[in-house]
């Protein structure tokens, strides 16, 4: 089971990715950088029978793409240990003289 991305020009494949959310940013990502149009790609899905459906192309696959770029974005570090009654994004206390200055 893989989801494939094909160049539709010249019916290529470009790559074989475990799960369609990988498949997506990678087209995503090239077609950000400029490597190649949407126009060109298309991503297919081959079943465990060895049987291949088309997911998207073009300007459909493009917009699939950049919706997942919006749902991958990583959430806001907090801070590694917070402290009881602390929450997480909180700065951590800092205690009165516990930093000198150097001379």
């Amino acid at each position: 089971m893989a989801y494939e991305v094909w160049d539709r020009k010249f019916a290529n494949l470009l790559g074989e990715y475990d799960t369609e959310r990988a498949a997506l940013a990678v087209v995503d990502r090239a077609i950000r950088r400029g490597n190649v149009s949407a126009d060109r790609l298309a991503i297919a899905h081959e079943d465990m029978e060895g049987e291949t459906r088309a997911i998207a192309a073009g300007a459909e696959l493009a917009a699939m793409a950049a919706a997942t770029r919006r749902t991958r974005r990583p959430a806001p570090r907090g801070p590694r240990r917070a402290r009881v009654g602390q929450t997480a994004g909180e700065p951590l206390p800092v205690a009165a003289g516990s930093f000198r200055e150097r001379s």
